[in-house]
């Protein structure tokens, strides 16, 4: 499970992102680093390794400051989605709803 706020592309420059917590984003990228060793290091035996983020979720809705984000029912569709790819399916990516996002 990972975020956008680990993304170079998005989540490390963008201060909005996970910004007051760069232990979380850092600890993001790495698991992104670490989705693409394993993806390398397990090609050609069926076994996919991906990385899902399922965005912002609310799950303390009884604190009010997760108003604009989503269900966890919503949220767990993208987990769901990687986790019954076929063996044709993609690897070493990084997605949210079944879209890749950029690393």
């Amino acid at each position: 499970m990972s975020s956008a706020a680990g993304s170079f592309a998005d989540g490390l420059s963008d201060p909005g992102i996970g910004g007051l917590l760069p232990g979380y984003s850092l600890s993001k990228s790495a698991l992104n680093a670490l989705t693409a060793k394993l993806a390398t290091a397990f090609a050609g035996t069926g076994v996919l390794v991906n990385a899902v983020c399922p965005g912002e979720t609310a799950t303390h809705p009884e604190t009010g400051d997760e108003d604009n984000a989503r269900s966890p029912k919503k949220s767990a569709k993208g987990v769901v989605w990687a986790a019954t790819l076929g063996p044709d399916g993609p690897t070493g990516g990084f997605f949210r709803d079944g879209v890749a996002l950029p690393w």
